[in-house]
């Protein structure tokens, strides 16, 4: 049996030095636990950057699937729709990498 994972989207929670990756109604999804920055109490970038991607891992896989129509070629598909696609892709790469979108 194949089993899903739970939809998007997923947000990261800041509880002090742990993240909690969430998806819709508080779920938990992931947690990192870290040491976080000395005694800062925050978490570190690196724990930050890693909470982020974790949390665009939906919107990534539904990134890929949308450009695999396009290189593939399942369906016709216009300029336009093409540009969409992709403009997506880079848009959900940019977020889980921590930029604007």
């Amino acid at each position: 049996m194949k089993v899903q994972h739970r939809p998007g989207p997923w947000v990261p929670i800041y509880w002090g030095k742990t993240i909690s990756i969430d998806a819709p109604n508080y779920c938990g999804v992931a947690f990192i636990n870290p040491r976080g920055d000395s005694d800062s109490g925050t978490p570190s970038q690196q724990d930050r950057a890693n909470a982020r991607l974790i949390s665009a891992a939906p919107e990534l896989l539904q990134a890929c699937r949308n450009l695999l129509r396009v290189v593939v070629v399942e369906e016709e598909l216009s300029p336009e729709d093409m540009a969409v696609i992709i403009r997506h892709a880079a848009d959900t790469v940019r977020k889980a990498e921590g930029g604007e979108v």
